[in-house]
């Protein structure tokens, strides 16, 4: 179906499945890179005892690898892997989509009634095939309000050699011991 599964867990249980949406990008093996505001899927998925990862694109594990501070998910708790492009929506997914809040203020006058909360669940849950149909259903409009651009932040130029030391003190040591980091030409 469209709709996500949450798991609703009470103190002291275990989730037998976490939140469906776990990352921008993983390997085969289920590493996942999360990046922004990730809440507790790194959590969720520790405590769950199966967790079904879904990601907006399946990489090759030597970019996974290529940047390990990222991986918020490894695959050791991983129990399967699916590429599910846009399963974030109505949220956002950064450097992928936008969150919609166009659709985030019509929930809050659907939600006030039992009669159109059903509706809409008949319409946009239970009446799509999969995500791909729900995708499609939202209309290239939604999509093109929703896409973002691309925003690399600049380069860290750095020499190689005692910077890696510095980065791990107080920058009050670091001046004291008139060490500088210095761009590189």
């Amino acid at each position: 179906r469209a709709a996500r599964t949450f798991a609703v867990c009470r103190s002291g249980c275990s989730p037998t499945s976490p939140p469906a949406r776990a990352g921008q990008r993983a390997d085969k093996n289920g590493n996942a890179h999360l990046w922004g505001i990730i809440g507790e899927q790194k959590e969720a998925a520790f405590a769950s005892k199966k967790v079904i990862l879904t990601a907006e694109e399946i990489v090759d594990e030597s970019v996974i690898r290529s940047d390990p501070n990222r991986t918020m998910i490894p695959g050791i708790v991983v129990s399967a892997v699916c590429h599910v492009p846009f399963a974030s929506h109505p949220s956002y997914s950064q450097g992928y989509y936008d969150r919609d809040n166009e659709f985030y203020l019509a929930w809050d006058k659907i939600s006030e009634s039992k009669e159109l909360t059903q509706k809409y669940l008949d319409e946009w849950v239970f009446g799509v095939k999969d995500r791909n149909a729900y995708w499609k259903k939202l209309g290239e409009k939604t999509h093109k309000r929703l896409k973002v651009k691309a925003q690399y932040s600049d380069r860290i130029n750095i020499r190689v050699g005692t910077e890696f030391f510095i980065f791990m003190m107080p920058l009050k040591w670091a001046c004291r011991l008139k060490v500088f980091i210095m761009p590189l030409k």
